[in-house]
């Protein structure tokens, strides 16, 4: 145990980059569980709108929920950068303040209630 604490103070992201990644991965298999459910339906244009909302909010939680893990990963290995565990570009600051301003705009102004 007090080799994965020393371990993990010596370079942390390592560490959070795996469960981010954990994170990311479950969220993509949820946007493809939506996606590809409902792709056969779009193509064949036999699906019911009512029940092609399930599909379609399942392909933009996944969406969402990937746009989320990465905005907070980038802003982590931006502010870890400040102690010298990482370097960060300023692309990588602009693609945070975008993400954060996208999730933002989403919640403040999405679509409200389902059917």
């Amino acid at each position: 145990m007090i080799s994965f604490l020393s371990n993990f103070f010596a370079d942390p992201l390592y560490y959070l980059g795996y469960a981010f990644a954990l994170c990311a991965g479950i969220a993509f298999v949820l946007f493809l569980r939506g996606f590809l459910s409902g792709i056969g339906h779009v193509l064949k244009q036999d699906g019911n709108v009512e029940h092609m909302e399930h599909y379609r909010v399942r392909a933009i939680w996944g969406v969402l929920l990937l746009a989320v893990f990465f905005g907070v990963w980038e802003i982590l290995r931006w502010i870890s950068s400040w102690f010298g565990y990482g370097s960060v570009s300023e692309a990588t600051i602009v693609i945070a303040v975008l993400t954060f301003f996208f999730l933002l705009w989403r919640i403040l102004f999405g679509k409200k209630g389902g059917h």
